[in-house]
C-alpha cells in the first residue's frame, strides 16, 4: 500500500505540531498509535530534584508544565529529554526538544531506586552501549 498524507498548519513551530507530526509518523511505520505514558503529577512531584553519579555528572528532573524534564550533565555536552511512564515502576527517557508520546519509540530505560516513598537515585540503562549509570539524589 502506498499513500502519502500531508499535514497542513499555519505554523511548525508549536507543540501541538510536533506531537500530530509524529503522532502520524509513528501510526505509518507502526501501524500502532503511540501510547500516551505521560507521568502523574504526584509521581513528577517525588522525582524533581538533582541526582549526581560517582563522576560528578548529573541529571537534573523538573517539572515542565504537566511533564517531566530531565537534563544531563555530561561534564561538557548535555542531554534534554523528558521522562515517561515505562514498564512496572521504571521510567522512560527520550531525548526530543518538546514532549511527545511518539518520542519514547526508542527511549533508554530508568530504575528508580526507593527508601520507602522517597526516591534515593535513578538508574540510567543504555541499552545500545550496554551501560548502567546510577544518579543518587543531591537536591530536591
Amino acid at each position: 500500500f502506498d499513500g502519502a498524507v500531508f499535514v497542513l498548519a499555519a505554523s511548525d513551530d508549536t507543540a501541538p505540531f510536533a506531537q500530530a507530526t509524529s503522532t502520524v509518523h509513528t501510526l505509518l511505520e507502526t501501524g500502532r498509535l503511540p501510547v500516551d505514558r505521560s507521568l502523574a503529577a504526584e509521581r513528577i512531584a517525588r522525582l524533581e530534584g538533582v541526582y549526581r553519579d560517582t563522576r560528578g555528572r548529573t541529571l537534573a528532573v523538573s517539572r515542565e508544565g504537566e511533564h517531566a524534564a530531565a537534563q544531563i550533565d555530561w561534564g561538557g555536552p548535555v542531554s534534554r529529554g523528558y521522562l515517561a511512564a515505562g514498564d512496572d515502576e521504571g521510567l522512560l527517557f527520550g531525548l526530543m526538544p518538546r514532549y511527545t508520546a511518539a518520542g519514547f519509540a526508542d527511549a533508554d530505560t530508568i530504575e528508580v531506586h526507593r527508601d520507602g516513598d522517597t526516591v534515593v537515585a535513578l538508574s540510567l540503562v543504555i541499552a545500545a552501549a550496554d551501560k548502567t549509570i546510577r544518579f543518587d539524589r543531591v537536591e530536591r
